[in-house]
C-alpha cells in the first residue's frame, strides 16, 4: 500500500486518508468510493494502486456510467488525455467497474504509473470531481505568462520569423531576445493557447492534419486548431499536442535556423519536446 501511495504522491496532489483492512472472505481485493480498501486473496503494490482508483471514484462514483457509451469512455477529459498519451486513434475503454489501458487490472499491466494516476484524474474531472494530477497532459504544471519555447533536440527556439499574416508558418531559430520568440501562454478548460508577441497571432495547425504538415499562426478564434494539450515528459520539457489533430509540435529533425515547424504523431522523440524559458 505504501508503494501505491508513493506513486499517487509523486504524480498527483490529493489530500486523503484511506482506511485499509484485511478480509479473508474477499477473493482478491475491493474498494468503494472513499470507503475502505479490503485486501483478501491478492496483496501487492499493483493491486493496491488498482484499488485506489476505485477509492477515487473509478467504477464506484455515481457519475461513472454517465461518461460511457458501451465500453468506450466519452468524457472529454478522459478522451483528451488518452489521445495525448497514445495518439489520435487511441480510446479509453471502461466497463461498469474498470478501465483500460493503464487500469492496472493485471500484474503485467503495471507499467506507466504516471498514466494510471493521470487517467484516474481525467476520469474524476469528467465526473465533476477534482483532478489534481501533477503536470498532466491537459492541465496544470505549465507556467502562465510570456515564455520562449526551446526544443530539446537542437536547443533552437520556436520563432515566427517576424511574420504577421494569417496562415504564415512558424519556424525555429537560434535563441535571442526578439519578440518573434516570445509567446504569451494562456489556459482555459485544460487547453493552452500560444500567442506570439510579434503580430499577436496564435499558434495554429491551419487545418492541416497530415504528419509532416506545417504549423503556422492565425488570428485569435475558437477553433481547436489553436488549442493545445501540454504533456510533461522529463527534465522540465513538455510535448505540445494539438486538440484538433492530436499531433505534436515537432521540428522534424531539422537542425538549421529557419526550418519550418511541423506536426507529427505523438511519440517519444526529443524533436517534440520543448522547454519554457523566461
Amino acid at each position: 500500500m505504501n508503494a501505491a501511495v508513493n506513486q499517487y504522491n509523486t504524480y498527483s496532489a490529493y489530500n486523503a486518508n484511506i482506511r485499509v483492512t484485511y478480509n479473508a472472505g474477499v477473493p482478491t481485493a475491493q474498494a468503494g468510493y472513499q470507503g475502505t480498501i479490503e485486501f483478501g486473496g491478492s496483496i501487492n503494490a499493483r493491486v493496491a494502486q488498482h484499488e485506489m482508483a476505485h477509492w477515487f471514484g473509478c467504477g464506484t462514483y455515481w457519475a461513472w456510467n454517465n461518461n460511457r457509451s458501451g465500453n468506450t469512455w466519452i468524457g472529454a477529459n478522459g478522451v483528451a488525455r488518452i489521445k495525448a498519451y497514445d495518439g489520435a486513434s487511441a480510446t479509453a475503454n471502461a466497463d461498469a467497474a474498470h478501465f483500460w489501458p493503464y487500469g492496472w487490472n493485471y500484474d503485467n499491466e503495471a507499467v506507466f504509473p504516471d498514466r494510471n494516476v493521470g487517467m484516474v484524474g481525467a476520469f474524476r474531472a469528467d465526473m465533476g470531481l477534482a483532478d489534481v494530477t501533477r503536470n498532466p497532459p491537459s492541465s496544470a504544471g505549465v507556467p502562465i505568462g510570456t515564455y520562449r519555447l526551446q526544443n530539446r533536440a537542437n536547443g533552437k527556439y520556436l520563432d515566427n520569423m517576424g511574420r504577421t499574416s494569417n496562415g504564415s508558418i512558424v519556424a525555429q531559430y537560434d535563441g535571442s531576445a526578439s519578440n518573434n520568440q516570445k509567446w504569451r501562454i494562456t489556459q482555459s478548460g485544460g487547453y493552452y493557447k500560444f500567442q506570439c508577441v510579434t503580430g499577436n497571432l496564435y499558434l495554429d495547425t491551419l487545418g492541416n492534419t497530415a504528419d509532416g504538415s506545417n504549423v503556422g499562426q492565425w488570428a485569435n478564434g475558437g477553433s481547436q486548431n489553436q488549442q493545445w494539450i501540454v504533456m510533461a515528459t522529463s527534465g522540465g520539457y513538455y510535448k505540445i499536442v494539438n486538440r484538433a489533430t492530436y499531433k505534436a509540435l515537432d521540428n522534424a529533425g531539422a537542425g538549421g535556423t529557419g526550418a519550418n515547424m511541423q506536426q507529427w504523431y505523438s511519440n517519444n522523440s526529443n524533436n517534440q519536446q520543448w522547454r519554457f524559458v523566461p
